[in-house]
């Protein structure tokens, strides 16, 4: 799925979904953003790995989608992001995401760490 200048793809494998964000978070509007999270997350009961390895920056709207997904979620441990790295690792740790959900330096841990 690409949208705007961020491109977004969804793959399924062995019981979980990885969803890899590609390019700048800043140019999807916060409204597909929340549309992605919600297919892939809310609106599922498995494990979703949002991959930050190739993002380059994400802004507050996407950062609030985000925490809105994982509070709509029944079981708050399916929710996993990984390889994020800079900017964006930065971002989530000031707003305190390692306290709410898995951040992990790779893919395979959060593979682990959501089947857990």
């Amino acid at each position: 799925m690409s949208i705007n200048q961020c491109q977004v793809t969804i793959e399924r494998e062995e019981g979980l979904t990885v969803v890899a964000i590609f390019g700048a978070l800043d140019s999807i509007g916060d409204k597909q953003f929340s549309q992605i999270l919600n297919s892939e997350f809310v609106d599922t009961d498995s494990p979703v790995i949002l991959d930050f390895s190739r993002t380059s920056c994400i802004v507050s709207k996407n950062l609030h989608s985000l925490l809105s997904a994982y509070r709509q979620a029944s079981d708050k441990s399916r929710l996993a992001l990984c390889c994020a790295s800079g900017r964006v690792r930065e971002l989530f740790e000031f707003v305190g995401f390692p306290h709410l959900m898995g951040i992990y330096d790779d893919l395979e841990s959060a593979r682990e760490g959501v089947r857990h």
